[in-house]
């Protein structure tokens, strides 16, 4: 039997939780550390708190805590090369890591490098042009010849504020002044993908990779708008479910064949395979499977739908895929369906206030509750420390009656301005 492992999993969100909480199951797992944690994951595992844009810090721990595995949460450290910089610093002593490189995390880093790659390797994705800031009467002229509704995304990272759908033209003319005139997303606006809009049902599909086989994860819808009806703000997701109950056999496997296997083949072509997570931000529209764009990681709040249906040991497999031996593994699913609810600060994703007591937390005795913006204060209690609170998260044999559910469990967490969504279970077919 393999040696019990040392893991440091990065990031602070709902999805770090519920790696933490998988990957605590594996009897490979010996301690489970998360930098910086939140106060969910302080009861799993040790919390580290450092900065994740310090990557010398990173490296510290991996020295201090004899760290084996490395599992990447958020995309901004990927983008940004932690994992370049942890393997450069340590050489041979580095420990195995689930993450791209800083040139591979492109693919999720850059909107018009996604959207081109897609062109190149013939993948179906919406039409589009690509602008930048010189450019901005051109892309004026461009709106104004283009069929409503507009999709403007922005090139680089956002936080989940950098994709505008908007229905009138000068809605769309309100969206390039503040990329381009008014930089409210700094170097990530500066130039922008227009595209047509897509009328149909969107899904997240997920693969773990190993640069060279791959396995598929459970897929998962992602409920964005803030509000109830799919109304109000586009936010980083308000509740999830898995899996896709429209994703029949023969559809997934066009998914297969004209995606996710020429998406492959296409990194492999351009040398951009790595070992990690690929989430696919799919749509189908007219029963066909069209990219809206790609992620080199897991998606949040899906992952907390999507472990709880993994029956297969999580640390087993990643260990597997950093020693390239994934195609000898196998990656088990529970036929069973899964709902996660976000607790999130009213407000949200716009201004919203930190800082509130949390109560109830130990009430939740017929669900999972991972955390996301909490932390413990200086009494040892949860406080708000975000927009994303927390996720309750629960599982049954179908989705019928799982949202009354989930709602009657999510009264019993209290804080100030506690919003969330009540209406999903209408949107699932």
């Amino acid at each position: 039997m393999q040696e019990r492992m040392h893991v440091l999993i990065l990031g602070s969100g709902g999805r770090e939780h519920a790696l933490a909480w998988k990957i605590s199951q594996s009897p490979l797992c010996s301690k489970i550390f998360v930098a910086p944690g939140n106060s969910g994951t302080s009861n799993i595992a040790q919390n580290i708190a450092l900065d994740l844009r310090d990557f010398e810090s990173i490296v510290q721990v991996i020295l201090k805590f004899h760290i084996q595995l490395v599992v990447v949460g958020p995309e901004e450290p990927l983008v940004a090369g932690v994992c370049d910089y942890i393997k450069e610093r340590l050489k041979a002593s580095a420990p195995m890591l689930i993450g791209p490189s800083k040139a591979s995390a492109i693919l999720e880093g850059s909107k018009v490098f996604a959207k081109n790659f897609m062109k190149r390797h013939h993948i179906p994705t919406a039409d589009y042009k690509v602008f930048n800031q010189d450019e901005y009467d051109e892309a004026l002229q461009y709106l104004k010849s283009a069929q409503q509704p507009y999709v403007i995304k922005a090139d680089g990272l956002a936080k989940g504020k950098g994709v505008r759908i908007t229905h009138h033209q000068s809605e769309a003319i309100e969206v390039l002044d503040s990329f381009f005139k008014e930089g409210v997303l700094g170097d990530s606006g500066k130039q922008v993908v227009i595209e047509r809009f897509l009328e149909g049902k969107e899904f997240s599909f997920f693969v773990l990779l190993d640069g060279k086989s791959w396995k598929i994860l459970p897929s998962a819808i992602d409920f964005k708008y803030a509000e109830d009806g799919n109304m109000g703000a586009l936010t980083g997701g308000m509740a999830a479910v898995s899996p896709v109950p429209f994703l029949s056999k023969n559809f997934k496997d066009r998914l297969l064949k004209d995606v996710v296997e020429p998406t492959l083949a296409g990194m492999k072509k351009e040398n951009l395979m790595y070992t990690g997570f690929l989430y696919f931000g799919m749509i189908q529209v007219d029963g066909k499977p069209m990219v809206l764009e790609y992620n080199v990681r897991l998606g949040d709040p899906e992952t907390q739908c999507i472990l709880p249906l993994l029956k297969s040991d999580l640390l087993a497999l990643l260990c597997a895929a950093a020693k390239q031996e994934l195609s000898s593994s196998r990656m088990r699913h529970v036929r069973k369906s899964a709902m996660a609810l976000v607790l999130a600060s009213s407000g949200y994703p716009h201004k919203y206030k930190i800082g509130f007591p949390i109560t109830g937390v130990n009430l939740i005795t017929d669900a999972l509750l991972f955390h996301a913006g909490t932390h413990l204060n200086k009494e040892n209690m949860h406080e708000t420390a975000g927009g994303r609170v927390l996720s309750v998260v629960s599982v049954g044999e179908n989705f019928t009656g799982i949202l009354p559910h989930l709602i009657k469990e999510a009264e019993k967490i209290r804080f100030e301005g506690v919003v969330y969504r009540k209406d999903i279970e209408k949107y699932i077919q």
